[in-house]
């Protein structure tokens, strides 16, 4: 390899680690907005945020979303990276949107600032576009401590080439990004602690299969209303949508806290724990669903991996709660099933649907017990020709527009 090209390479991947490192900190750091004690003022704050943010995406609508669609734009060719202003513009309204406590999520957006980290490296002169897909995967994977999700992420998403050349530039970035990130900021593998059940029973697998098959089910419904909000928040109600309804659900997380934020809060919450009842799960679950659609819906940065991790988590709890005897009870596995499901069900790529929870809980021995399944689960809905979001909502960009009102 031309030693100038992996100067670049290695250089790229320390500065998405710097980058992300620090991003991860300011999320899961102590910095947080949401404990503003003075409900007026936490309410102005609150607002200005959202009006703020509206204003700078009817500037620069390349930053609504996750960014993953638009980072599959770049790729493409139909959309040129602009990486100092949009990276830092997404990185700042993140922080500012998560650490007030709407439900929006960090991880998507991680790849976005990745991407544009690993292009200010490159000095925003690729040779080879498909590098941009590799800064993403890398940015995942250092904000995550997941670089085999990173790395997943890069060959499902975005199309990484499958030649020895290209997979090991893959891997030296994504994982110089994923090192830096680790030996500067986090020391720490997983975001998760997790346990497995010590006896695999009937008990057991028939408990994976029926939360991965309601899991998927519940994502495929929430990708159906998310693709239909355009048409639900339009019009005269308009401003409802926009504003009241995030601000109603952030007001009720003040009172159920597990619900605020990205999923990390309530994924803690629910794991190793057995002193939710079936209705407080329940309520859980439904608020974390509306709150989460009520902000992705209204066109402010907001990522959906760790929203969608924590409410498919929320699915396993519940069934944990009902099915599974008292000696199995603290056990993680049912939660990242069904964390794993629901991801899968909006995303459609079953390697890094597992990897990604495997490493949020820093096990990879659930992917052994996931994998069966999901191979079933997959060949069972291929037929349904449900595309992944990320590919709709990239076929909704043209060269001259964004994503529209989504």
């Amino acid at each position: 390899m031309d030693p100038r090209k992996l100067l670049h390479y290695v250089t790229s991947g320390i500065l998405i680690g710097i980058a992300l490192g620090i991003f991860r900190q300011l999320i899961f750091g102590p910095l947080t907005l949401f404990e503003i004690e003075s409900l007026p003022l936490f309410l102005v704050v609150a607002l200005t945020a959202l009006l703020i943010s509206q204003w700078i995406i009817d500037r620069h609508s390349i930053l609504r979303g996750s960014g993953v669609p638009h980072v599959k734009s770049f790729l493409s060719g139909k959309r040129k990276i602009h990486p100092l202003k949009e990276g830092g513009l997404k990185f700042i309204l993140i922080v500012i949107l998560n650490n007030l406590g709407f439900s929006i999520g960090s991880a998507g957006p991680s790849v976005f600032i990745g991407a544009s980290a690993g292009a200010i490296a490159s000095r925003n002169k690729l040779a080879d576009q498909q590098l941009l897909g590799v800064f993403a995967g890398a940015g995942l994977a250092a904000f995550f401590s997941a670089p085999l999700a990173g790395l997943a992420l890069a060959w499902e998403e975005f199309g990484l080439k499958k030649d020895i050349r290209s997979l090991m530039r893959a891997i030296l970035i994504i994982f110089t990004a994923f090192g830096t990130s680790y030996v500067l900021f986090s020391k720490q593998l997983g975001l998760i602690p997790s346990e497995l059940p010590r006896n695999i029973t009937w008990t057991v697998v028939i408990t994976l299969i029926m939360i991965s098959l309601a899991a998927t089910a519940l994502g495929l419904i929430f990708k159906t209303l998310l693709l239909k909000s355009p048409a639900i928040i339009g019009g005269r109600f308009r401003l409802l949508f926009y504003y009241g309804l995030p601000l109603l659900f952030l007001l009720v997380a003040r009172s159920l806290p597990e619900v605020a934020g990205g999923g990390i809060v309530l994924l803690k919450a629910i794991n190793l724990s057995t002193h939710y009842a079936v209705p407080i799960l329940s309520l859980l679950l439904f608020i974390k669903f509306a709150f989460t659609l009520s902000c992705v819906s209204t066109n402010i940065p907001a990522g959906l991996f760790m929203p969608a991790l924590s409410i498919g988590g929320t699915v396993g709890a519940l069934f944990l709660a009902v099915m599974v005897p008292e000696e199995l009870a603290h056990t993680s596995l049912f939660i990242a099933c069904g964390a794993s499901f629901f991801f899968y069900a909006l995303m459609r790529r079953p390697l890094l649907s597992i990897l990604i929870t495997a490493e949020l809980f820093a096990d990879y021995r659930m992917a052994l017990f996931l994998l069966p399944i999901m191979f079933v689960i997959h060949l069972l809905l291929n037929p349904l020709n449900d595309a992944p979001l990320n590919e709709i909502l990239h076929d909704l960009i043209d060269d001259t527009s964004d994503i529209p009102e989504l």
